[in-house]
């Protein structure tokens, strides 16, 4: 028996992986890879790429004139 002629419990012959279909398997694959790899350097950056302390005014936040942006809590 040929693999066209058998059949499943279903009646319906098995098919082969269809050319688009492995094609659409491995886009996907290769998408989720890449997303992954991405993130994988978000990560990896964020981690490693801590700012340095640098110098600030220190000054109440009311003080500050026209809207001037501050450290919200200095660590240093």
């Amino acid at each position: 028996m040929t693999v066209a002629a058998e059949k499943t419990e279903a009646g319906i012959a098995p098919r082969a992986f269809s050319r688009g279909k492995a094609l659409a398997v491995a886009l996907v694959a290769a998408g989720l890879a890449t997303f992954t790899v991405a993130n994988a350097h978000f990560l990896y950056v964020a981690f490693m790429s801590q700012p340095d302390c640098v110098p600030h005014s220190k000054v109440s936040r009311a003080a500050i004139p026209g809207g001037l942006y501050q450290a919200a809590d200095p660590a240093c």
